[in-house]
């Protein structure tokens, strides 16, 4: 309580350095065609004079009108520009006072230019505010195939096993046009070319909910009225084959917009594993495991959604969202079990296992602008989530055979409710104030036969609701956030079967964000501190035991408790130089351990459970320049972590620095073909108890857009080499872990898109139950 009501008395004493600093000059005016009729989403880009430094920017508004502010006095350049007009240039000098300039007309280009790309070399990525912003319209990004492709070009990103990570801080919250999406399934939906910019908040205020780390948000371009078609598909070639093809048809008519889309995804692979387990009990227990698994999943996605805009001031609408997905996995093992280094026995597996998972999904909202200075969202979820599993797991030995069949079944239910008002009393202040509240509730069981993991049956209940509150203040050169969020979370865990498993928990935390950036002649510096939050997903928490074979099995730890993290974090961005680094401290760490239950000294249990407290130094630089026909990309992260537990009765530490380096080139060749060239290479490192050893790989692509771009075709490799293997170790308790992964990620692949009249129709709605689903 004392640590919160200090950071409180900090955020108030930077309120009142805000409120004594000096004001600024603004710039107005409205960009109209030679009709006199305004134009909608022009570029408008301040430049200092002379050197020509980037400063500001915006985009026009419906009525054509914009508005930039300056704070400090000078000579400036300010452009203005739109597809399909000629670029207009006005020289300005601005002292203190406001200037309203007469309306910028733009006239139409006199002739058609066929098969000629004009593209500026303005900085692709741009760190201003606390927020690194990467442009996609008009660059090379512009012409990825995958929303995947691009987002792993923003320096901080990566691809970890298939899923998209912030360096550090785990899986984003995305945002499309300011709607929250339900899952990543939606990101991946996005036509490329619709994309105007993407920016990244690494330490989100209290807006964004107390166990957010990072957010990407979207944004969009806005295109003609009409009927717009997409089709996709993609052959992919690794072990096995896979492919997924999709189609989505737009419609949008003055106020109505609409949007079906449906995806099928069959993926077919191989991949490998070979594992080395130490149990340090009486006797020496050791498990060599040789695994070979073959994948084999599908995916079928659909999504419908309209919204209607009752009036420019009030817009209404829905989203339906439906994954079905079938997963089956066949492996086969061979397993040596060695006791005192003495080979004790040998054992075969196979196992067959499946997987539905049905997962329907109903967004509703309603954006409401009340007056010039207030405007409201308020946003609706339900979610219904459905797992059946099955699995046969067949152990065969030289005198011995046992055969175990798991069934487990698992349903939860989302309801979940957002609110948030804006307030803009004027260009530089504004507060926005809201509650949300969600409500989860789930059940299941398991049956294992024979009952060598015993019965489970259980419910659960968990209930969330918060208060939160922004303050901004911003000017020119200087802007300030502080905010605060208070939460109170509620959980009770029945276990049908054992009532002294049953747990009840109840949480009231504070959670405040502030945040100050400053800007002055080209150079961008933020410096920012917040506390945020981590709760166990759903499936740690119950005390289901997954049975893997006689020796080794998987439980939940309904035990768990939130971890609690207090962040400092530094922006710097000049030029083509971005640069950030940070400090985090958690208290109550989750991480994934092994133990050695008392009653069975050869078995080994993987869950989860709490340290003390983890530390982490963090770093991320970004070089991004164009020569000529080429243009690199270079990004260094860096994490540094302070962690520490036992091994054999003697403390032991997690500290192995962890670094990578991602190098993305993109070669401009003749006839309009692009090549782009991609190389990551990480060292490795302490990542929870797990110290991994370096990885690589190394992708090559070349694209080539057909009929103006409405045939877009890719053809490349990803991990040429075949390099990106995870080789990792760790000490735990009394236990020592050895393994080697190949998920057989390398592969050959064909893309193919073609546009019948594409144009930008985006929902307009939030999902307010995101981070509810994410922990499913």
């Amino acid at each position: 309580m004392i640590r919160n009501l200090f950071f409180l008395v900090l955020i108030y004493l930077w309120l009142f350095v805000v409120f004594a600093l000096q004001g600024q000059s603004t710039i107005r005016s409205q960009v109209t065609d030679q009709n006199k009729q305004p134009i909608e989403f022009a570029n408008v880009v301040l430049f200092s004079m002379p050197d020509t430094i980037f400063i500001t920017g915006t985009t026009s508004l419906k009525d054509g009108s914009f508005g930039l502010t300056i704070n400090t006095p000078g000579s400036y350049l300010l452009q203005i520009s739109f597809i399909g007009y000629k670029q207009q240039q006005q020289a300005i000098t601005i002292r203190e006072e406001n200037i309203t300039l007469p309306a910028i007309i733009l006239e139409e280009e006199s002739q058609t230019l066929n098969e000629i790309t004009i593209t500026a070399n303005r900085p692709i990525f741009n760190i201003k505010n606390g927020v690194l912003t990467t442009e996609v319209e008009n660059t090379l990004l512009s012409r990825e195939h995958s929303m995947n492709d691009v987002l792993t070009q923003i320096p901080g990103i990566i691809n970890n096993r298939g899923i998209l990570e912030v360096f550090g801080s785990g899986q984003p919250v995305v945002y499309i046009n300011n709607r929250k999406v339900q899952n990543m399934n939606e990101v991946s939906q996005l036509d490329v070319k619709n994309i105007r910019n993407i920016e990244l908040i690494t330490n989100p205020g209290a807006r964004y909910g107390a166990d957010v780390n990072a957010v990407i948000r979207i944004y969009t371009l806005e295109k003609e009225e009409g009927i717009a078609v997409k089709v996709n598909t993609v052959l992919r070639q690794s072990e096995k084959t896979s492919h997924y093809e999709n189609i989505q048809i737009d419609y949008k008519k003055q106020k109505l917009n609409a949007s079906v889309y449906y995806n099928f995804f069959g993926y077919k692979n191989e991949s490998f594993q070979y594992l080395i387990k130490d149990i340090h009990t009486d006797t020496l227990w050791q498990y060599v495991t040789d695994r070979t698994s073959y994948p084999f999943q599908k995916f079928h996605t659909f999504r419908m959604n309209v919204d209607y805009e009752f009036s420019p001031n009030h817009i209404v609408g829905m989203q339906f969202n439906e994954g079905y997905s079938n997963v089956d996995d066949n492996s086969k093992e061979v397993t040596t079990v060695n006791a005192n280094q003495k080979r004790y026995l040998d054992f075969f597996v196979t196992s067959d296992y499946g997987s539905t998972i049905h997962n329907p999904q109903l967004n509703i909202f309603h954006n409401a602008r009340w007056n010039e200075h207030l405007t409201s969202e308020l946003n609706a979820d339900y979610v219904f989530y459905k797992n059946t599993l099955e699995q046969d797991v067949k152990e065969e030995m030289e005198n011995d055979e046992l055969l175990t069949q798991m069934n487990s079944l698992s349903r939860y239910t989302i309801y979940a409710a957002r609110y948030a008002a804006n307030y803009h009393p004027s260009e530089k202040h504004s507060i926005i104030a809201g509650a949300d509240v969600s409500r989860i509730n789930g059940e299941g069981d398991m049956t294992t036969e024979p009952a060598l993991a015993g019965y489970l049956n259980y419910k659960s209940k968990e209930i969330k609701w918060a208060v939160f509150t922004e303050y901004n203040w911003t000017n020119t050169k200087l802007s300030l956030n502080t905010g605060l969020r208070y939460e109170v979370l509620s959980s009770v865990y029945d276990d049908l079967t054992s009532a002294e498993n049953n747990i009840k928990k109840k949480y009231h935390n504070i959670f405040p964000s502030f945040k100050i950036s400053y800007s002055d002649k080209g150079v961008n510096n933020s410096l920012s501190f917040s506390v945020k939050t981590q709760r166990p997903q759903l499936s740690y928490l119950n005390s289901k035991t997954y049975y893997q074979n006689r020796f080794e099995y998987q439980q939940g730890n309904p035990n768990l408790k939130p971890q609690m993290s207090y962040i400092l974090q530094w922006l710097l961005g000049y030029k083509f130089l971005n640069f950030s680094a940070s400090y985090t401290r958690t208290n109550d760490f989750i991480s994934s351990i092994f133990t050695n239950p008392e009653d069975g000294q050869n078995i080994i249990i993987s869950t989860w459970d709490n340290f003390n407290k983890a530390c982490f130094l963090r770093a991320t630089l970004n070089l991004r320049h164009t020569f000529n026909r080429w243009t690199p990309s270079l990004t260094l992260g860096f994490i540094k972590p302070y962690m520490e537990n036992e091994y054999k009765g003697t403390a032991t530490t997690y500290n192995k620095p962890n670094y990578y380096v991602s190098s993305n080139n993109y070669f401009k060749l003749p006839s309009d073909y692009t090549l782009s060239v991609n190389y990551y290479y990480n060292h490795g490192g302490s990542q929870r108890i797990f110290e991994f050893k370096p990885f690589q790989s190394l992708d090559i692509k070349i694209q080539k857009p057909f009929f103006n771009e409405r045939l877009s075709v890719d053809i490349g490799a990803k991990d040429i080499f075949r390099k990106l293997k995870y080789e990792e170790n760790a000490q735990f308790n009394n236990i020592r872990f050895y393994q080697i992964e190949n998920y057989s990620s390398w592969n050959f692949f064909i893309d193919i898109i073609y546009r019948f009249n594409q144009q930008k129709v985006q929902y307009r709605g939030k999902s307010a139950a995101r981070d509810e689903i994410n922990r499913l």
